[in-house]
């Protein structure tokens, strides 16, 4: 009869791991915030610019934040990303998803009921539109003033 091999496990660190599988799809993530904000820096009066907050904290029980924020107006700006894009199933992912989609509802109607102005920016509004974009955040917090 033949004996029977006893299977060790490798020493430490020399363990074989398995392999990555290479992605398929690479997409290059776009800061969105930080075209808006070399927007604003170049078509906002600069009183109005350096009230600005970015990743501002306006619900600390929920850990809600907006992308811009004017504190004292409470005019906030939420710049909607990857609303085009689809996941490896072709559904929408993220933000864009139904539980993505009901929990910023859940989101922007505290911010309105807590007396915020929200504007939401979609991506498209930064690429070709800069000028309406500020043109409706000014408008906004001198409505407030």
């Amino acid at each position: 009869m033949p004996a029977r091999l006893k299977m060790r496990k490798a020493p430490k660190g020399l363990e074989s791991k398995p392999k990555k599988k290479p992605s398929v799809l690479k997409v290059a993530k776009i800061d969105r915030e930080g075209q808006f904000a070399k927007l604003a820096d170049n078509l906002m009066p600069s009183d109005d610019l350096k009230n600005c907050r970015t990743q501002f904290l306006f619900d600390e029980s929920r850990g809600w934040k907006f992308d811009f924020a004017w504190k004292d107006q409470k005019v906030a700006v939420e710049i909607e990303g990857g609303i085009f894009q689809k996941g490896k199933n072709g559904q929408p992912t993220g933000h864009r998803s139904i539980t993505g989609v009901l929990r910023d509802i859940e989101k922007y109607n505290a911010a309105a009921i807590a007396g915020w102005c929200v504007i939401r920016v979609h991506s498209g509004l930064l690429d070709g539109e800069q000028v309406q974009t500020i043109k409706m955040v000014v408008e906004a917090l001198r409505s407030r003033q």
